[in-house]
């Protein structure tokens, strides 16, 4: 069978060609005359299904019509991420470690069909290409064959052949080490501190009932605020990252799993596997406007207004989802100027600014305005005294933290912790985002296994449902979910500075 065209940045072969290139490839490699990245190269295949130069791998399943891409068509999806197979839904897919590959498996009774020699270098090609096994063989429908390129089939090959041998960065036979960067110096160094002293009395607290699976957990630490760059980066020394307060510039910590990241320097484009558990300003945003529209006459118009960041662009996504301004009734506006704003007569406004901003909206607005202002949780925090009355009136805050007891769980194990650990409540929602994290954390470390690894935890925080953390609302991730709570509340601020819920807990609906 030759493998489908269309892998983007490969040139695919067919089948027999690329066999022999591949074959010669991992001859190499097998001689060390390969660069070091290859199995790492290899390794992206097998776990997430992106070949040499970042594109999805494409393959076809054994039917002939179904189509795989990205991490639908990775061998991890199936074998799993140590490959040692797994049966689902019916479907053996069986166990393709390096060991296991290299050894002849016998036959339990006459005519088992998973008898086989030992695998060499050709029929693994086969095998990857043309579903082909050892002996002839056609591996079922469920088994994809996969559109490589001659190097991308040795790279897969080359880390097949480590696979189920090898141990990721910080994770030794007695311990597993974690990361967090932290401002440890300058202006942020007592939030820096304050996340550090909750992160290490929750390890300690699980070392002394005996670790996970018999391992310590160990905190490792990089000042996210110093000049100099660390001896070694994070992602060679920690298995995954937990509350950090900076990510590292993009690049190969990409593949490092982070947990529970407020990042103070957002990138353009998230990391790989940074699993949020706030919902940040796009989705605070979606959530605002999913609330106004429902509560608008006809005529009122939606007005944005203030910084042009994440907010606004969270504004426009859910108004065009929901189809505003393509009819007769609404429309959604975008204005620099608060006091601009006013003017137009709006049902709603959206507000993302400095408190100086908000105060103008307001006095422009005037009071008994029938204008509904929705404002992030941060902005509500930078108001100062003089403001809080005005604002009081007017202004409903999306608020993704739980809020007293409103949700029905409320902070307890939080509180308690931080009693039982002698720690001052003092920078709340870093240390409560820290204790979330960190507990996120150790439930997927223990799903994922004493075998576990990068890959291996990755599959196990996504495998999170309503996961209650006792620090924020219940947490779900997924394959396609990197952010665990999809949700807030809207909360009036007090002329003491507090929140107070105004609604229940709002999910963004379909």
């Amino acid at each position: 069978m030759r493998p489908a065209s269309g892998t983007k940045g490969a040139q695919v072969l067919p089948c027999s060609a690329a066999l022999l290139a591949a074959v010669a490839l991992f001859a190499c490699s097998s001689r060390e005359s390969l660069p070091p990245g290859d199995a790492a190269r290899g390794k992206a295949l097998f776990t997430r299904g992106l070949t040499r130069d970042g594109s999805p791998v494409r393959a076809t399943l054994g039917d002939g019509v179904s189509e795989l891409a990205g991490e639908a068509a990775a061998c991890a999806s199936c074998h799993g991420p140590s490959g040692a197979g797994t049966f689902e839904g019916g479907i053996l897919a069986p166990d393709i470690s390096g060991a296991r590959l290299r050894r002849e498996v016998g036959p339990r009774w006459p005519g088992d069909p998973l008898a086989r020699p030992a695998y060499g270098e050709a029929s693994l090609v086969r095998a990857v290409a043309g579903g082909v096994g050892p002996t002839g063989r056609i591996f079922g429908p469920a088994m994809p064959r996969y559109a490589l390129g001659a190097k991308d089939l040795a790279h897969l090959l080359a880390y097949l052949r480590i696979l189920g041998t090898e141990t990721d960065p910080g994770v030794s036979a007695g311990a597993l080490r974690l990361g967090a960067r932290l401002p440890l110096s300058g202006p942020w160094a007592g939030v820096g501190e304050d996340v550090r002293a909750v992160l290490s009395a929750q390890f300690e607290a699980v070392n002394r009932r005996g670790g996970i699976y018999g391992r310590r957990l160990e905190l490792a630490l990089e000042d996210a605020t110093a000049r100099a760059p660390p001896a070694a980066p994070l992602s060679a020394r920690a298995l995954a990252e937990v509350a950090s307060i900076w990510r590292g510039p993009p690049g190969d910590d990409d593949q490092l799993p982070a947990v529970g990241v407020i990042d103070l320097q957002p990138r353009e484009r998230p990391a790989v596997n940074a699993f949020l558990l706030q919902p940040g300003a796009e989705l605070e945003a979606r959530i605002a406007v999913q609330h106004a529209l429902a509560r608008l006459t006809p005529a009122a118009p939606l007005v944005v207004v203030g910084e042009q960041g994440g907010w606004a662009r969270g504004a426009r996504a859910e108004a065009d989802r929901r189809g505003v301004g393509r009819g007769p009734v609404r429309a959604l506006l975008e204005v620099a100027d608060a006091r601009a704003a006013a003017a137009y007569r709006p049902g709603a406004i959206l507000f993302q600014g400095e408190a100086a901003a908000l105060g103008e909206l307001l006095e422009a607005l005037g009071e008994g305005t029938p204008a509904q202002v929705l404002a992030p949780c941060s902005v509500a925090a930078r108001l100062p005294p003089a403001q809080r009355a005005p604002a009081s009136k007017t202004v409903l805050f999306v608020c993704p933290a739980l809020l007293g007891d409103q949700s029905g769980r409320g902070l307890a194990p939080f509180s308690a912790f931080l009693e039982r650990s002698g720690l001052a409540p003092r920078n709340l929602a870093f240390q409560a985002n820290a204790y979330a994290a960190a507990t996120v954390v150790m439930e997927a470390l223990k799903r994922a296994g004493e075998g576990v690894s990068r890959a291996g935890l990755v599959r196990a925080l996504e495998s999170l449902r309503d996961f209650e953390t006792g620090a924020s609302p219940p947490v779900s991730f997924g394959p396609e979910r990197r952010v665990g709570v999809a949700g807030a509340y809207l909360a009036r601020l007090e002329t003491d500075g507090r929140l107070t819920p105004v609604t229940g807990w709002l999910e963004l609906s379909p």
